[in-house]
């Protein structure tokens, strides 16, 4: 099953996802390819992209997207932030590997019904490439 991940390539192609998705809840994850706590995250998050098709899912490159960083005070990483519809954002917070619970927690909060477990780390490798798929070797 793929995920509902999408990386968000500007500040406008932000600002239209967050139009687009409507009332669904949209989780916004910021990252860094060098940032080792993102990297420890990256397969969890994925795997619960994946379980959870009625969220929508939006990664934001923190090196890459200086605009979108500053214009949302982006000041710590991994960051997430929940959007609903009309009511815009409506909670942020960090979290690490071993506060991964807290991403659960807070979308149940929010009311968000998550029936899985976010999966364990050691379930999928953390390639920082905005594609969770696996890679097949190239034997020509």
């Amino acid at each position: 099953m793929k995920d509902s991940m999408k990386n968000i390539k500007s500040q406008k192609d932000f600002d239209e996802q967050l139009l687009i998705t409507g009332d669904k809840f949209t989780v916004v994850r910021f990252f860094s390819p060098s940032c080792g706590a993102c990297k420890a995250l990256h397969s969890k998050v994925h795997q619960f992209a994946r379980m959870h098709p009625e969220l929508q899912f939006l990664m934001v490159n923190y090196k890459e997207q200086r605009e979108i960083r500053k214009k949302l005070n982006v000041d710590v990483l991994p960051l997430f932030r929940f959007y609903k519809g009309a009511e815009g954002r409506i909670y942020r917070f960090s979290c690490t590997i071993s506060t991964i619970y807290k991403l659960k927690d807070s979308l149940k909060r929010h009311g968000v019904q998550t029936e899985t477990d976010i999966p364990n780390a050691s379930d999928a490798s953390p390639d920082m490439d905005g594609n969770d798929d696996p890679v097949e070797p190239n034997n020509d």
